[in-house]
């Protein structure tokens, strides 16, 4: 969970910062993309919003990966090969 968490955190605030160049560009007179990061208070509130949807998108992530792996105890044997139960037939448990 950590890595997803990690991963969406760099990946979301990178996404985050070019829509905020993009937005400062076409507000400029000049017009022309420029890097630059938000001031501090600004910045930090959309770090913010970015941890909070990285944790949520974890967790979400894990959840699926649980249901859809259920141990060993969900699977039935046909042709003598293990193959997992319908979606409709598991056990849900998180």
């Amino acid at each position: 969970m950590l890595i997803i968490t990690a991963a969406g955190f760099v990946i979301g605030t990178a996404e985050a910062l070019i829509y905020y160049n993009l937005g400062e560009s076409k507000a400029g007179k000049n017009k022309k993309f420029t890097y630059k990061i938000p001031p501090t208070k600004e910045f930090l509130q959309t770090a913010a919003i970015v941890m909070v949807t990285s944790v949520l998108t974890a967790g979400l992530t894990n959840g699926i990966e649980k249901l859809l792996n259920n141990d060993t105890e969900n699977q039935t044997a046909i042709n003598g090969i293990r193959q997992p139960l319908l979606l409709s037939e598991r056990k849900i448990s998180f």
